[in-house]
């Protein structure tokens, strides 16, 4: 039985892990040892790699996260400038007080 090339997971080395989520050595490390980035495998004795689909999943997980809270921060700043409009802008600076 042939594999379909699509089925074959890619695996991804540190540095391509890197490049991909813009994440440094240690702190690639630190999310995995937390339980919050995906755990490498072992490739060799001194060899590990991240499986990309993993990441990837990850990644969408993290934008998808980004983007909610982002949307609550935006909705959240128009609460506090609709409650700030009433208030008259400093003299010299133009700034409405906080």
């Amino acid at each position: 039985m042939t594999q379909q090339v699509s089925d074959i997971p890619l695996i991804w080395r540190r540095k391509k892990v890197e490049a991909e989520t813009g994440l440094a050595r240690s702190t690639i490390y630190a999310m995995v040892k937390a339980g919050t980035f995906p755990s490498p495998i072992h490739l060799g004795s001194r060899s590990v790699g991240w499986i990309g689909e993993e990441v990837i999943s990850w990644l969408d997980r993290r934008i998808a996260q980004s983007r909610m809270s982002v949307s609550t921060r935006s909705r959240q700043g128009q609460e506090t400038s609709t409650q700030c409009s009433d208030r008259q802008p400093h003299p010299r600076t133009g700034v409405h007080g906080h």
